[in-house]
């Protein structure tokens, strides 16, 4: 009965270390999902801000522009604005990794 009871104890000691593992794995994993999330944000985010920024200042800066060339800018950023989403929404599935295991 004993040798039974440790080898429950050395079975469940085994699965319990293995399942360690696993919850360390996925934190690397997340830890690394969420640094390129970042490193995607900001390095689209910049760009973007200067496209916004330029397709703005042409619409509001310099009169006279043909018409299609507005529609033209106004869509430049319009779809610029729609990126810059995309990226907050991508921003929101970072986690922080669970401090109970």
């Amino acid at each position: 009965m004993v040798d039974n009871h440790l080898n429950e104890i050395s079975s469940l000691k085994d699965a319990l270390i293995q399942r360690e593992k696993e919850v360390e794995e996925l934190r690397a994993k997340l830890e690394n999902f969420n640094k390129t999330v970042a490193l995607v944000r900001h390095e689209t985010n910049n760009p973007l801000a200067v496209v916004i920024g330029q397709a703005q200042f042409l619409t509001t800066r310099i009169g006279g522009l043909p018409e299609d060339v507005n529609r033209r800018l106004k869509i430049i950023e319009e779809m610029s604005q729609r990126m810059r989403q995309t990226l907050n929404i991508l921003e929101s599935f970072k986690q922080k990794p669970s401090s109970d295991t």
